[in-house]
């Protein structure tokens, strides 16, 4: 049976007035305008063509594949996509021939690829949600039209080819892409159908571009698509060992609007190690193409007074000065220091020892392009410098939920 307690009089009077107090007390205001901090940690995607060795860096420490996170640099095998977070977070996968470098997934993007007979795309959603991937492709004679290339489906976490050279049948030559999600957010890769030579990450498009990377040689070709609706003059300098030039074919570049060429630039840089700065005055696309079975592929890279990353062991690290003085140079090569000068556009190189992985910091006074380069690889050195994370305005909106 259940038992009940009269209280006294007094004390239900006391607590009817607390009460009474408690609803009449105006609610504290929430601020509706607020600052946030955005998190410093981010998302890269690494999309092996053959089983091979991770390289990862980063600024901290790294979380492979969502694991408890462990200091960076480090080499990891891997045999399917896999994924790296961490603040500033960078590397690739090393096969046997062939490297193929991690990118952040995105909304939209280009690729630069030599030749449509044989193009393949590997789209990945590294993603919990869907993906949906609308693609336009660009050739030597303007856009070309084609059955399945709009509406390309991805569920989480799948990675699918798309046969390029089948949509765009009959195309002759170079092969531009431009891609877009109209859901969610993918990493475009491109590739050769049957025996892989080059993995081609995606470009930006941009007016000034510096891609470093030509191995003594080589003999190099840029791919370059022109994205916009009016014509596009181009210029390329070669940054050589003693300085810039401009090579022979770089001069006076006319790509049509919503087109593509391929310039062969070995002629003009004589085997030499180097980098090459694209100058146009429309935003376009430049991707490296070393030359060779197994081509070393690059794109533009971020000039810094500071460069970092994992490298292969028994590569060779060039550096390029993109700066107007002389850079005083230092590196820090695994245990090993090196000093170099540099003079204004020219290219530095510098022997890796060997080991599976070696750690790289670089330092001048100077800013900077790298990277690390093989017969198959071209290794890009990220930046160094971070800036802090800067507080943002944001708006509460109760409605929202």
């Amino acid at each position: 049976m259940k038992r009940f307690h009269l209280l006294p009089a007094g004390t239900l009077v006391v607590a009817g007035v607390l009460a009474l107090g408690i609803s009449l007390t105006p609610a504290a205001e929430v601020p509706r305008y607020t600052q946030v901090t955005p998190p410093r940690d981010s998302l890269i995607a690494c999309l092996p063509i053959e089983d091979g060795t991770l390289f990862a860096d980063g600024a901290e420490d790294l979380s492979l594949d969502g694991a408890e996170p462990r200091p960076a640099p480090f080499a990891a095998q891997v045999s399917e996509v896999t994924t790296l977070r961490g603040v500033a977070p960078s590397g690739g996968i090393l096969g046997e021939a062939l490297y193929s470098p991690c990118q952040a997934p995105a909304t939209s993007g280009f690729l630069a690829l030599p030749a449509a007979g044989d193009a393949e795309l590997r789209l990945t959603n590294t993603d919990s949600s869907d993906a949906s991937v609308d693609l336009t492709l660009l050739g030597p004679d303007g856009e070309v039209v084609g059955l399945g290339a709009r509406g390309i489906a991805l569920a989480p976490g799948e990675s699918r080819p798309v046969a390029l050279s089948v949509i765009a049948e009959g195309v002759d030559g170079p092969l531009g892409v431009e891609w877009h999600t109209t859901r969610g957010r993918v990493t475009a890769t491109g590739v050769t159908t049957g025996d892989i030579s080059h993995v081609a990450p995606s470009a930006p498009a941009a007016d000034v571009q510096v891609l470093p990377g030509v191995r003594e040689g080589a003999t190099p070709t840029l791919v370059l698509v022109n994205p916009q609706v009016d014509r596009a003059t181009v210029h390329v300098d070669f940054h050589s060992p003693t300085g810039t030039i401009t090579p022979e074919g770089g001069q006076d570049i006319s790509i049509p609007p919503r087109s593509v060429v391929s310039v062969d630039l070995s002629a003009g840089t004589g085997g030499e190690a180097g980098a090459f700065t694209v100058e146009s005055d429309l935003d376009v696309v430049a991707t490296l193409y070393a030359g060779g079975e197994a081509q070393g592929v690059g794109v533009a890279a971020t000039p810094d007074v500071e460069l970092a990353g994992a490298v292969p062991g028994s590569s060779t690290l060039q550096l390029t000065n993109v700066g107007s003085a002389t850079a005083s140079v230092s590196i820090a090569l695994g245990e090993s220091t090196h000093d170099l000068l540099i003079e204004p556009g020219a290219t530095a190189t510098q022997a890796v020892a060997e080991g599976d992985l070696v750690d790289v910091d670089v330092t001048s006074n100077q800013p900077l392009v790298g990277a690390a380069v093989l017969p198959g690889a071209i290794v890009e050195l990220s930046p160094g410098s971070l800036a802090e994370a800067e507080p943002m305005n944001a708006e509460l909106v109760p409605t929202l939920r």
